[in-house]
């Protein structure tokens, strides 16, 4: 993400309309949230497990959300949606960068 931001930048400051269209803004969204989704699936399956009387967050009460760390290990990685999230980024950012190297040539 912080690659696409200077590639945006670059393109920015070299006078390109660099826009970034509604596919690629919805492939970003979604590798992210598969990315975060990876990376804390485990966390909540564990709370669930361990404490299934309480709700696993509410606005009210975020006691059982912080008290899992204190005793949670990791068991399993998620890595094909792991995969999947990081595919999807990458791709958002090789098509963003080929659209507007186009661009780029053809005004400079």
């Amino acid at each position: 993400m912080v690659f696409h931001s200077c590639i945006m930048i670059f393109y920015d400051h070299y006078g390109s309309e660099a826009r970034v269209n509604l596919k690629q803004w919805l492939i970003l969204m979604t590798g992210s949230l598969l990315v975060i989704l990876s990376w804390t699936r485990d966390y909540f399956n564990f709370l669930t497990i361990h404490n299934p009387d309480t709700p696993i967050w509410s606005l009210y009460s975020t006691e059982a959300l912080f008290e899992g760390p204190q005793q949670y290990v990791p068991e399993s990685f998620k890595w094909f949606l792991y995969a999947v999230g990081v595919f999807g980024l990458l791709y958002a950012l090789v098509s963003y960068y080929l659209k507007n190297k186009k661009e780029y040539r053809t005004k400079g």
